[in-house]
């Protein structure tokens, strides 16, 4: 796994719903919408994600390649 859970958390759920916005990623994944917010920046400066303006998140093609291998290697961040 690459990086923090809740940051994983978001590139599968990127891959998983499409283009978001932190509190919706937050209340998909079950972490606190500042967590969300904080791990989007930092996905933000490691390339993964881009902003597409008004708060909304993407994946990049890197980020939806490590999204696709978190998924291969079983990662499911809506477990319970």
């Amino acid at each position: 796994m690459r990086g923090s859970d809740v940051e994983n958390s978001i590139l599968v759920d990127l891959l998983v719903h499409g283009t978001n916005n932190p509190q919706n990623i937050s209340q998909h994944i079950q972490s606190p919408r500042s967590s969300v917010s904080r791990s989007c920046g930092d996905l933000l400066e490691d390339g993964l994600v881009f902003a597409k303006g008004n708060g909304v998140y993407s994946l990049t093609g890197e980020g939806r390649k490590v999204a696709q291998d978190l998924v291969e290697q079983g990662y499911n961040p809506y477990q319970e």
